[in-house]
């Protein structure tokens, strides 16, 4: 994993819930009638630690984006991820404490997702790029 990668380094602190885990088997049958049995381990964790901006100070405008976005109220420091539709991270960078520039130009039009990871808590914000 690298330095400026968030995945999995979500800490869920401020969870209280327990995950519930359990191995169930899964029969698949393909189209040639061949089945294939396999063990899944499902995992159910009622708390995502994700917070919106409802609990942030951070800010995004404008919305929809075309070439730029400002970022307001990122922690000087904190780094940011930006995800396509897919949840491919498709840009990085990080805030300065007041107002942070985000360059857009290289993001493919649709739905994205702006996340950082703050104190401990992973925080999301939705936007939409022209």
């Amino acid at each position: 994993m690298g330095r400026d990668d968030l995945t999995g380094r979500v800490q869920m602190v401020r969870v209280k819930w327990k995950a519930v885990r359990t191995t169930t088997t899964c029969t698949v049958v393909d189209a040639n009638g061949c089945a294939y049995t396999m063990n899944v381990l499902v995992v159910v964790d009622p708390g995502t630690g994700v917070f919106t901006s409802a609990t942030s100070s951070v800010a995004l405008f404008p919305v929809p984006v075309s070439n730029a976005m400002t970022i307001q109220g990122l922690a000087p420091g904190v780094r940011y991820e930006v995800l396509d539709a897919a949840g491919r991270v498709v840009l990085r960078g990080s805030g300065n404490g007041t107002s942070t520039t985000m360059d857009a130009t290289a993001l493919r039009p649709g739905l994205h997702l702006l996340r950082w990871l703050d104190e401990g808590a992973l925080y999301v914000l939705r936007f939409i790029k022209d």
